[in-house]
């Protein structure tokens, strides 16, 4: 009895393990196409970006304590490195967003300048 217990408790953990993919990182991506959701401070930032060629189109939301507010996505990609303009209507500074696509996981790593963010660190993570 003590026997067949014990093989039901690792059976049920094997499964458990299994469903729970291992553990492994996603791999990473070649093109900013998708959805891609961060944190710069207490601001989330969610993006959905479009890519033909080398050129890149989207929207997005910053949310932070101050609210929503929706932008305008446009720029380029030569990979690795993107350059990205993102413009909110009623504020009259854009958001510039640079940085590179990483080459061992699915994200966006750069920085956020303009509109009251100077040098600001900023990792998306595709969804």
């Amino acid at each position: 009895m003590r026997r067949f217990l014990a093989l039901t408790v690792l059976a049920g953990a094997l499964a458990f393990v299994a469903a729970c993919g291992g553990g492994s990182p996603a791999a990473p991506v070649t093109t900013l196409d998708g959805t891609w959701n961060g944190k710069v401070g207490s601001d989330q930032v969610s993006l959905g970006l479009t890519q033909t060629d080398t050129l890149v189109t989207g929207t997005g939301v910053l949310a932070g304590n101050t609210g929503l507010v929706q932008v305008d996505v446009t720029g380029g990609f030569q990979a690795p490195n993107f350059n990205l303009t993102l413009t909110a209507q009623g504020f009259s500074e854009v958001i510039v967003f640079t940085g590179q696509l990483s080459t061992t996981a699915p994200q966006m790593v750069g920085q956020l300048n303009g509109s009251g963010f100077t040098q600001a660190n900023l990792t998306l993570t595709k969804k």
